[in-house]
């Protein structure tokens, strides 16, 4: 693996310059220029993190396919440092991914498809484990055909995809009939699609994930048909969910264990809760359902995640956490963190539960440790198994198409646009310095 940028091309062609003047003198520039657009072709760029060290083999691979300006992210994870490198497509094949992810129109996957992956498919998907569909439009046979091709896949993602219909439900829900699907994760869906998919997970799914532009609405929850329940889901997140029909107090939770009744583990942005960070009535009526939910015997840990940039949300954090201490008397830690490097904290978690239980300690990993305030199915497995190759893979690669101008620019402006977002949040931490200093 060469590593690629202009300064790499540079040192490729020269490599290939000197092999061609030794071993053919006089061959023709026509005949040099052939070759060497040939061998141009059959390579392409690729926006790769750097490994943490080369000496142990490669046991998990991502796989990215996004526009070049959004390089740097998976879901909403930051990446490692990383760059791009040049590789042939055939070397590329052999990186076989156990996460792949397609993000926005799509048409980078399509060009990957068409014009990378060979005719035998069943090699490149052979462990794939975790899908992950994000606001991008495929082809119903293609992406059945990548199912049918991949036996080892557990996790699957379908967040805010405009093609979803009962049709294409009804073929994905058979054909993960013939898969064990633990993790899944959805945004917001039709009742009658639920009724179609969920009852083809519900013997293995252990994992469920609510998120998306739009809210997943309890309501479309509470009319799934008579009697569906999901009785090994053990770990739950909303990130996105709106309570519709009940206010969010000890009736939504017990609505809540009425359909995971194995329910161990919990994830809550508290914009579910209560519309605003304050501490009203309605915010003592939500930690009130916790407290009781956490008087259910497998419970085990729930996770509050509160955006709080400001005096006056940080506060309001003070006195849920002296609510929590004072009148419901619940065990519970309060961490702070900061999104950014080097700047003030705007977020606040709180664990209520068994705080020395492994699946707490991994979520304060996540979450606080790693600065991820919106996890996915790789986050989720690791804080409910302990499996880290999903999350921490050993190679993340990402595809923006083989028109390699356009990857290089877009790639420079991801680049200049993360060195900005860092910039301006070291601006913004010297200022609330100063003004600290001031008061």
């Amino acid at each position: 693996m060469r590593r690629g940028g202009v300064e790499g091309e540079f040192c490729w062609f020269s490599i290939f310059f000197e092999k061609e003047k030794t071993s053919t003198p006089n061959t023709s520039s026509f005949q040099f220029h052939s070759q060497a657009l040939s061998m141009l072709t059959s390579t392409m760029l690729l926006w790769a993190t750097e490994r943490r060290n080369y000496v142990t083999p490669i046991r998990s691979v991502s796989w990215c396919f996004r526009h070049g300006s959004q390089f740097g992210f998976i879901g909403k994870e930051r990446l490692a440092k990383a760059q791009l490198i040049r590789l042939s497509k055939q070397s590329a094949l052999m990186m076989v991914p156990t996460c792949l992810e397609i993000f926005g129109a799509g048409r980078f996957w399509d060009e990957f498809h068409a014009n990378v992956l060979s005719a035998d498919q069943g090699q490149f998907f052979s462990r794939l484990g975790c899908l992950m569909l994000r606001q991008c439009r495929m082809e119903v046979d293609q992406l059945c055909d990548m199912l049918c091709k991949s036996p080892s896949l557990t996790m699957v993602e379908l967040v805010d995809l405009m093609f979803l219909d009962e049709e294409v439900v009804g073929r994905l829900a058979a054909l993960f009939d013939n898969l064990s699907i633990i993790g899944l994760t959805v945004s917001s869906m039709e009742t009658k699609l639920l009724d179609v998919l969920l009852p083809a997970v519900m013997l293995n799914l252990e994992i469920l994930n609510f998120v998306g532009n739009e809210p997943f609405r309890m309501s479309d929850l509470v009319s799934m048909r008579t009697g569906l329940i999901l009785p090994c889901v053990q770990l739950l997140s909303l990130c996105s969910f709106h309570c519709d029909v009940t206010p969010v107090n000890e009736f939504f939770f017990s609505t809540l264990m009425k359909y995971f009744p194995n329910l161990t583990t919990l994830f809550v942005d508290w914009s579910v809760l209560t519309p605003a960070v304050c501490f009203d009535q309605q915010a003592q009526e939500a930690l009130q359902g916790i407290g009781w939910l956490h008087e259910q015997p497998r419970m085990v840990v729930t996770c509050l995640l509160i955006y709080s940039p400001d005096e006056e949300t940080k506060t309001a954090v003070k006195l849920i956490d002296q609510y929590l201490t004072d009148q419901l008397k619940l065990r519970h830690r309060l961490v702070e963190f900061s999104y950014q490097d080097q700047s003030p904290a705007n977020f606040s978690l709180i664990l209520i539960g068994k705080l020395t239980d492994g699946r707490a300690e991994r979520l304060t990993e996540v979450i606080a440790g790693s600065r991820i305030t919106q996890p996915d199915l790789r986050h989720w497995r690791y804080v409910l198994q302990n499996v880290p190759g999903f999350w921490k893979p050993d190679l993340t690669m990402q595809f923006g198409g083989l028109n390699e101008d356009e990857v290089q620019v877009c790639a420079g402006a991801a680049i200049k646009q993360q060195h900005a977002a860092a910039l301006a949040e070291t601006c913004l931490h010297t200022v609330v310095n100063s003004n600290n200093v001031t008061t």
